[in-house]
């Protein structure tokens, strides 16, 4: 995340979430050497999944 000037996992995880409707956990959730990586579960559709991933390359690009 750092690399992208995104912010740390939380912030990354909370625009995720509130810009784009996708759900993921930070990684500083999981102690302090998840900082800088994102947890993504799934448990859902194919379809869902893809969609979730095409909003997320979204904000990949919007970041770089």
């Amino acid at each position: 995340m750092s690399e992208l000037g995104a912010g740390d996992s939380f912030e990354v995880a909370k625009r995720l979430l509130d810009e784009y409707g996708v759900v993921t956990a930070p990684g500083v959730g999981f102690g302090e050497a998840g900082e800088g990586s994102l947890r993504i579960s799934y448990a859902n559709s194919t379809e869902r999944l893809a969609e979730g991933m095409d909003r997320f390359a979204d904000f990949v690009a919007e970041v770089r």
